[in-house]
C-alpha cells in the first residue's frame, strides 16, 4: 500500500529513512529535537503490521547517524558532538545549499545529491563544495544579457578571450549550455578535483547529425569550463566539508554558518499515493500505480547513488535508439533500466491481452499492436457509476459529473481526467485487461487528421477565443430556463452542456470513429499530479491553449466547462505481452 503522507507543520529540509520503510524528519541533531520528531512527525509505513515503537525508532535514528549504544548512547555522546562543533567553528545553523534568489534557481544542488555523492559514490570526501549560497550572481543577470539569436556560430563564439565578455556570455547561456554540467557526477563543483572529466546531462536524438552533436558537446563543455574558472577565483559560494563519523558530515561557511548531511538522506517525504485528494487509491488503474510503486522502491534504496542511476538510464535510452519524441518520461526510463539491470522486479499487470468486443486492433510505431476502444458512451459511464458507487467518493471540489452527460445514451460521455482513470480501473478489474488512455503520439497516429483550415471558421480580431468556441463549436450550454447560452461568461453548476445536432464523425486507422468538431476533446495519458493532455478533435492541438498537445495540459479536475468544451475518452491496451510488461506504461 502506498500511503497518504501527512504534511509537516513546518518546512522540513531532510528526512531519514529507517528500517521497514518508516521515515523521520531530521533537521536538528539535538537529542530533544530528535525525540520530538520521532514522537510527533514519524511517517509510518502502513504495510508494517506492527509499526515501530518509539524507543526502537530513536535507536534506529542513532544508528543511522553513526552512533553506537542506541539513543542512550547518542545522548551520552551529544556533549562530545557539541564540543566538536565548537572546535570546528560550527556556530549557527543555516541552509547552505540554498542559493540566493538572484540565482534564479539555475544552480540548486539537492541535499540528497550531495549526501549520496559523499556517502554512496565511493569517492573521497572533498575539502570544499560550491553550493552558490552566498555567491555574487549579479554579473549573470539574464535580463541584462538576453539570449542571442542568429547564426549558430555567432551565438556561441568560443573561446571567449576578452575577460569582460565572460560574464555576459555565461548569462546568455546559463540556462542552456552552462547548466549541462550542473551536477555532482563529476568534480567540477568540488575541491580538490581528482580529475577534469566532465559529465554532461545533454542527450541527443539518434537522428541528430554527428557534427551537430560534437559541436553542442563542445559548447556545453567549454561553457561550463568558463563558469568553473569564474567560481574558482572567488571564495564566495564555497563551503567546507567536515566529517564527524562515517555517517555524518558538516558543511561550514566562512562566517561560521553550518549545515549537515547524513547517510541515506532524502530531501522530500516518501512518495504518497498519486493524485492524493482527487482520486482514491481504489480508483487508480494498475498502469498508473506502476510508477508510484517504483518511486517508493527507489526512495528506500538508500545505498544507491540515484543521480548516477538516472544519468545511466537516460544514456542507455538514447544509446538504444530512443527518440526524443517518444521519450516516456524520466521516471519510466529509470524504471525500465532498473528492470533490465535486474535490480528492480516490476509488478505484473493483468495478463489477458486477447481482443475484447468493440476494441479495434491497430498497428502503432515500433511494431506493436494496440486494441483501442470507441469513445466511452454515456450509457457505459452510467453502468460504471451504478456498479461502483464512484460518484459518492468522487472528490467534492471538482466539476459536477451530471451536468455534461444529459445527451442520448449512445453519445460520448464527458468526464474529467480523474473520472476517466476511475472508469479505467473499474474496466481493468471487470475485464482483466491492462487498460489505459492513448498516448499523444498514438492518438495523432490513429486520428484521420486535423480539419483543413478552410473548414474552421475564422475568428475576428479581438474576439474572445471562448466566445468563438461557444459560437462555432459542437456544444450548447443550457441555462436553467432551458435556453442556450449565447454570450460567454461564468458557467454555473446548474447549467448543462449538451451536444448540438449533427455531430460530425470521421474514420481513422482500423475504422476507429473520431468526432471532428470544435469544442470537443479527448483525454490522453500524459499527465502530472494536477493536469493532463487533452487534444482538440478539430485541430489536433491542445484544447486548452492550442499549443502542441504533449505540452498543453488541461486541469485534470475539469471536464472542459471553463474552456467552453466537452472532453471524452477512450481506452486501449497492448496486444503484445512483452511490450506491456516491459514498457509498463
Amino acid at each position: 500500500m502506498i500511503p497518504r503522507v501527512q504534511k509537516s507543520k513546518h518546512t522540513v529540509l531532510q528526512f531519514l529513512p529507517l528500517r521497514e520503510e518508516h521515515v523521520v524528519p531530521l533537521d536538528d541533531l539535538a537529542p530533544e529535537a530528535i525525540r520530538v520528531a520521532v514522537r510527533d512527525e514519524l511517517i509510518r509505513n502502513p504495510d508494517s503490521p506492527e509499526g515501530i515503537r518509539h524507543a526502537a525508532a530513536l535507536s534506529a535514528v542513532s544508528k543511522r547517524l553513526g552512533f553506537r549504544g542506541g539513543f542512550d548512547g547518542y545522548q551520552k555522546q551529544w556533549p562530545s558532538l557539541r564540543d566538536f562543533m565548537r572546535e570546528h567553528g560550527l556556530l549557527h545553523r543555516k541552509n547552505l545549499l540554498a542559493p540566493p534568489p538572484e540565482a534564479w534557481s539555475v544552480l540548486t544542488l539537492r541535499r540528497q545529491s550531495l549526501a549520496e555523492r559523499i556517502f554512496s559514490s565511493g569517492r573521497p570526501l572533498p575539502k570544499r563544495i560550491f553550493t552558490g549560497h552566498d555567491f555574487d550572481w549579479a554579473p549573470f543577470d539574464v535580463q541584462s544579457h538576453p539570449f542571442m539569436s542568429g547564426p549558430f556560430q555567432a551565438r556561441y563564439a568560443l573561446p571567449v578571450v576578452d575577460p569582460a565578455e565572460v560574464a555576459p556570455f555565461l548569462a546568455r547561456h546559463l540556462h542552456t549550455h552552462v547548466t549541462a554540467g550542473f551536477n555532482l557526477l563529476h568534480d567540477g563543483f568540488v575541491d580538490p578535483r581528482a580529475d577534469d572529466r566532465l559529465v554532461l546531462t545533454t542527450w541527443f536524438d539518434p537522428t541528430t547529425p554527428p557534427d551537430e552533436v560534437k559541436e553542442i558537446q563542445r559548447e556545453d563543455t567549454e561553457s561550463f569550463r568558463l563558469f568553473q574558472q569564474w567560481i574558482d577565483r572567488d571564495r564566495r559560494g564555497w563551503v567546507e566539508l567536515i566529517r564527524y563519523n562515517r555517517s555524518l558530515v558538516f558543511l561550514r561557511a566562512p562566517d561560521g554558518a553550518y549545515d549537515f548531511v547524513f547517510w541515506g538522506l532524502r530531501d522530500r517525504p516518501p512518495p504518497a499515493a498519486p493524485f492524493d485528494g482527487n482520486l482514491s487509491p481504489l480508483d487508480i488503474p494498475d498502469v498508473l500505480m506502476i510508477h508510484a510503486r517504483f518511486e517508493r522502491w527507489r526512495y528506500f534504496q538508500v545505498e544507491r547513488w540515484s543521480d548516477r542511476d538516472e544519468w545511466e538510464s537516460e544514456t542507455a535510452y538514447y544509446d538504444g535508439g530512443g527518440r526524443i519524441a517518444q521519450h516516456p518520461g524520466s521516471v519510466e526510463v529509470a524504471r525500465r533500466c532498473a528492470v533490465a539491470r535486474g535490480i528492480y522486479q516490476a509488478p505484473t499487470l493483468p495478463a489477458d491481452r486477447t481482443a475484447l468486443d468493440g476494441f479495434v486492433p491497430v498497428a502503432v510505431d515500433g511494431g506493436g499492436t494496440l486494441f483501442v476502444s470507441p469513445l466511452v458512451t454515456i450509457a457505459e459511464l452510467r453502468r460504471f457509476l451504478l456498479e461502483t458507487g464512484y460518484d459518492v467518493r468522487r472528490a467534492e471540489k471538482i466539476d459536477d459529473l451530471s451536468a455534461p452527460n444529459h445527451d442520448p445514451d449512445e453519445l460520448p460521455a464527458c468526464v474529467n481526467w480523474y473520472d476517466a482513470q476511475a472508469y479505467a480501473r473499474w474496466f481493468e478489474q471487470k475485464h482483466h485487461r491492462p487498460v489505459r488512455l492513448l498516448r499523444c503520439a498514438e492518438y495523432l497516429q490513429l486520428h484521420p487528421g486535423a480539419l483543413p483550415a478552410g473548414a474552421l471558421p475564422r475568428r475576428a480580431p479581438g474576439t474572445d477565443p471562448m466566445q468563438a468556441r461557444l459560437t462555432n463549436g459542437c456544444v450548447d450550454f443550457i441555462k436553467p430556463d432551458g435556453t442556450p447560452r449565447t454570450e460567454w461568461g461564468f458557467v454555473g453548476r446548474n447549467e448543462q452542456a449538451r451536444f448540438r445536432p449533427g455531430l460530425a464523425w470521421r474514420e481513422g486507422a482500423g475504422g476507429l470513429r473520431f468526432i471532428a468538431a470544435i469544442g470537443f476533446g479527448e483525454w490522453l495519458f500524459e499527465h502530472n499530479e494536477t493536469s493532463a493532455a487533452a487534444v482538440s478533435t478539430a485541430s489536433l492541438q491542445g484544447i486548452h491553449d492550442g499549443l502542441p498537445v504533449a505540452r498543453d495540459f488541461f486541469p485534470s479536475s475539469s471536464w472542459g466547462k471553463y474552456r467552453a468544451c466537452k472532453i471524452g475518452f477512450r481506452l486501449c491496451y497492448e496486444a503484445d505481452d512483452t511490450t506491456t510488461q516491459e514498457v509498463a506504461r
